[in-house]
């Protein structure tokens, strides 16, 4: 029988989320509702209201009064948990970027794992000495980075603990944050940066229905991915689109055994042949935009064919960090033919300037083929700033192509990295004395 006919259809939604936190839409109804976890149980209540506005004013009084009601412990016995269980349910409701809240759930639980009678211990139990312990232990288990976020998380407790009256001191003001050193990443000299983007921009191949099927049949996926250059969920979706029978999970490790498994006919179709690594080419167009305009990857990923203004030769590059608005990053000369034929080639509408989210499987690959060392989309941030440094030497303006506005400092101080080749075209300019020839070294003296 056909698969079709036997297919369970899928059920309709019954919420709908709408762009506040917790608040979400009843399809059948329209009515709004008030979802969310108080004090670590889940809550739903009806908001009486099918308009946004409303249902957002009703929501932070429902949400408040239910949290002073479920709140069945007087102040002075709340614990470190309680306190942790308030800070967990107001995050969803802040400013912060999704990876930025993740990261502060990611803390608290590895604070408790450092520290575990923490939890269920009162802010006056905890003495400065045994937070200088636990600080202690935290140094020894985890990097620099890991231990600020986790003593943040902890002096948000403890501030929280001070606004509600239950301590006076902070007894964490004597522990220092830990030093990050800064590593300067190991960008690629200008001839091994031609040559990994020589290897990214590889077009893609042509493959038909006929090579597909005697390939998939001939050698696990695992096998046959990197041979072909993608993923092993690549030939999958290849072998979907083109109607080509795949081996079934098990097949190989019954042929191993030395079973002799049968193997389907190639049914009939349109498709003739399909293509093998055309993410590539979006990979390499998103690659050049992170160097010809030194943006995030996230920055990337937001930009619409809108952003790129030719009449005032400026790229707008959306804000996700610190910035409130767009950083406007002149286009380059050697950046402009390149906008032009994106923007031809764009498939239009409000689709993203670069129609795929993450190039690191590309640029792995294409590192590995150049035989240089492993390269990360910021690494590419940091080569548009070396870059701009070395050809302008205008600070100011760096840190202006970058989003930043200390002037450059940050920029020069972290960016900013200085290549062999530069270092030794600058060597050849610098004149310790005044004359043509360099002053001979001394004859050898006698000693006394």
């Amino acid at each position: 029988m056909n698969s079709e006919t036997n297919a369970v259809p899928k059920k309709p939604p019954v919420w709908i989320k709408t762009p506040d936190c917790n608040i979400y839409t009843h399809v059948s109804s329209g009515g709004k509702y008030l979802k969310a976890k108080v004090c670590g149980k889940p809550f739903c209540r009806s908001l009486g209201t099918k308009l946004q506005e409303v249902a957002r004013r009703k929501a932070a009084e429902l949400l408040a009064s239910e949290r002073k009601r479920r709140s069945k412990r007087p102040n002075d016995e709340l614990t470190f948990g309680d306190l942790a269980t308030t800070i967990e349910d107001e995050t969803p409701n802040t400013d912060l970027t999704k990876s930025s809240k993740s990261y502060r759930f990611e803390t608290l639980k590895s604070l408790w794992a450092t520290w575990p009678e923490l939890k269920e211990n009162r802010p006056r139990n905890i003495q400065p000495k045994d937070c200088r312990d636990w600080a202690t232990r935290a140094r020894a288990r985890y990097n620099p980075t890991r231990f600020n976020g986790m003593l943040t998380r902890l002096r948000e407790l403890i501030r929280l603990a001070i606004e509600l009256g239950l301590i006076i001191d902070d007894t964490t003001r004597k522990i220092k944050w830990a030093s990050v050193p800064l590593v300067a990443p190991k960008l690629p000299t200008q001839e091994q940066f031609l040559k990994f983007l020589a290897c990214l921009d590889g077009r893609p191949k042509r493959i038909t229905r006929d090579e597909l099927y005697q390939q998939v049949w001939s050698e696990p996926t695992w096998i046959l991915a990197p041979k072909l250059g993608v993923s092993g969920k690549a030939i999958q979706k290849l072998c979907e689109r083109l109607d080509v029978p795949k081996p079934e999970q098990g097949y190989w490790n019954l042929v191993r055994a030395g079973y002799q498994m049968e193997k389907p006919p190639l049914p009939l179709s349109a498709e003739k042949y399909g293509w093998i690594g055309g993410r590539r080419i979006h990979a390499a167009n998103f690659v050049r935009v992170m160097i010809f305009t030194g943006a995030r990857i996230g920055s990337v990923r937001k930009m619409r064919v809108g952003d790129i203004d030719f009449a005032n030769n400026v790229v707008l590059v959306p804000p996700i960090k610190y910035n409130d608005a767009p950083v406007r990053v002149p286009i380059f000369p050697e950046a402009k033919p390149f906008f032009q034929e994106l923007i031809a080639n764009h498939v239009g509408g409000d689709s993203p300037l670069v129609p795929i989210k993450n190039p690191r499987r590309a640029i792995a690959s294409a590192c590995k083929e150049a035989g240089i060392p492993k390269l990360t989309p910021h690494n590419f941030r940091h080569w548009c700033a070396s870059i701009v440094a070395q050809t302008t030497k205008d600070p100011k303006f760096l840190g202006a192509v970058l989003g930043h506005k200390d002037g450059g400092v940050l920029a020069m101080k972290r960016y900013a990295h200085c290549f062999d080749e530069h270092a030794q075209a600058q060597a050849k300019k610098v004149r310790f004395f005044e004359t043509k020839d360099c002053p001979k070294p001394h004859a050898d003296l006698p000693v006394d």
